[in-house]
């Protein structure tokens, strides 16, 4: 099944493990939407941390992976 979606996802799985912790911590410290115990502040909370990982991981992979494969081409193991 070619699924681009699905294609997607597993490229980032890896960065919104790794970077989810980060993400969440630092928008508990500064205050972000955790203040209400509301089922509709849950879901906005937790949006806005999924879109925000996955953009993060988007730059991620668009600008630091690409200059680390050059990096491994001008400098083979």
């Amino acid at each position: 099944m070619d699924i681009r979606v699905f294609d997607f996802i597993g490229k980032i799985s890896f960065g919104v493990y790794v970077y989810h912790p980060l993400v969440i911590f630092l928008l508990y410290k500064t205050g972000f939407g955790f203040s209400e115990s509301t089922v509709v502040n849950y879901i906005l909370v937790y949006s806005f941390i999924l879109v925000l990982i996955i953009l993060i991981q988007k730059y991620h992979m668009i600008f630091l992976k690409k200059d680390l494969y050059c990096l491994r081409i001008i400098l083979p193991t």
